[in-house]
């Protein structure tokens, strides 16, 4: 397909672009029998249709306009539902190794996210496609890792500033604070919290972290120190859960501080075991279903950070990369609906929503918190008619009580929590 930038991107002045910029939305939701999918608009102009720029490691493929009529879109809300896009790709994209697939909307030429079930299901076979990732509105996150630590077998573990990653008795306190606070204000509107607090990956691999620590395990020991006089259950810990799940295989990848595919499955899995406790028509997924694609050329967030030995003298830092393993995005039923208009509100990032058709044994659900959030999305909404996922440290009340889940799911890490207080 030929580019026609002066048609396309016409479409709105540049002018009123830079007004609207923040007011385009969309999703890159996948590629699907070579065709690139999605859809983008204009809330404050429904009846424009917007312009579509598709980049390929950088690099600038062709255009189309977002104008194609889908009925989920209008059920939805979005305008008059004419505002879905398809784009051919060519033949090579992809082929000969791993490449970045971008989309861009409107003559600001604004990136749109990407939809969490993006998959090459017809293509998956031959095409090696990794979509870049953006979010509109990021939420506050704990400061990243200073370093990595190299441990036994070539493993790195994130090195955090003790200062900012242990936290003070203070802020401990103010954080079961919190927690007493949301139990009892989300009690009165009738819905279950379950707070999960997920470990770092030197706290379930500790044989192979070579000495390197982390704030888990004291946080939560103060944690329910703080909670011994409440009437609220403690967090949950994971941390034993996916100590057990080490049996089942790897759940890390090497260079990477996040869970691999078998990681979060067995993370989720023991999530939705505390779920049921309060939510009897919740149920894990089967064992049998952590099944995943293993993905060659790999390079995890922890390869370009300075790196360290166990006796915390500096090594070199050798290229790493590695095969790792994803979510097999054919096994799953859960489709990323657009979020009814209705649910954002002013000061929260977009909530995500997801629906299991068909299947209304199943509870509704809401997952919150920051990093952790993304880690979940492959498996957290097989397990409910519908998922609403908010971004941030705080659940958003007013959207809550609108969507009235059966349980809200908060997963953070200790260091979150301490980043909120």
């Amino acid at each position: 397909m030929e580019a026609h930038h002066d048609r396309i991107f016409s479409v709105v002045s540049l002018g009123e672009a830079r007004k609207r910029r923040a007011s385009v939305a969309g999703r890159f939701e996948g590629v699907v029998e070579d065709q690139l999918v999605g859809w983008a608009w204009c809330p404050d102009a429904p009846t424009e249709r917007v312009g579509i720029e598709v980049l390929l490691d950088g690099r600038t493929l062709g255009s189309t306009v977002a104008d194609q009529q889908r009925g989920d879109l209008r059920g939805e809300g979005i305008g008059d539902g004419a505002h879905g896009f398809s784009y051919r790709l060519p033949d090579d994209a992809g082929l000969a190794r791993q490449q970045l697939i971008e989309v861009r909307a409107g003559p600001a030429r604004i990136p749109l996210d990407v939809a969490h079930r993006y998959g090459l299901a017809a293509t998956a076979s031959t095409r090696q496609l990794r979509p870049a990732r953006y979010t509109a509105v990021p939420a506050a996150a704990p400061p990243p890792p200073e370093a990595a630590q190299l441990g036994d077998e070539g493993w790195l573990f994130p090195l955090y500033d003790p200062r900012s990653s242990i936290g003070t008795e203070d802020q401990i306190h103010t954080a079961a604070e919190r927690y007493e606070h949301l139990c009892r204000t989300l009690s009165e509107i009738g819905v279950p919290y379950i707070l999960a607090i997920a470990p770092n990956k030197q706290d379930v691999y500790p044989q192979l972290a070579a000495g390197a620590r982390s704030a888990h395990p004291r946080f939560v020991r103060l944690m329910r120190s703080e909670l011994l006089d409440s009437k609220w259950p403690d967090p949950f810990d994971l941390l034993v859960a996916l100590m057990d799940a080490r049996r089942h295989g790897v759940l890390y990848p090497r260079s990477d501080s996040n869970w691999n595919a078998r990681g979060a499955f067995y993370a989720t899995h023991a999530v939705i075991r505390e779920v049921a406790k309060r939510v009897p028509e919740a149920a894990p997924l089967p064992l049998d279903r952590a099944r995943g694609v293993s993905v060659d050329g790999f390079r995890g967030n922890l390869i370009e950070l300075p790196r360290f030995g166990p006796d915390k003298e500096p090594v070199e830092s050798t290229p790493m990369v590695e095969a790792t393993l994803e979510a097999d995005v054919a096994s799953l039923r859960s489709i990323q609906m657009p979020a009814p208009v209705d649910l954002p509100l002013p000061g929260h990032p977009a909530p995500l929503l997801f629906q299991i058709a068909d299947e209304p044994q199943l509870p509704r659900l809401a997952l919150m918190g920051v990093a952790m959030v993304d880690q979940l999305l492959q498996w957290f909404p097989e397990h409910s008619r519908r998922t609403l996922v908010c971004r941030g440290h705080e659940p958003p009340l007013e959207q809550l009580e609108l969507e009235s889940p059966d349980a809200i799911v908060h997963v953070v890490t200790a260091a979150e929590l301490l980043a909120g207080t």
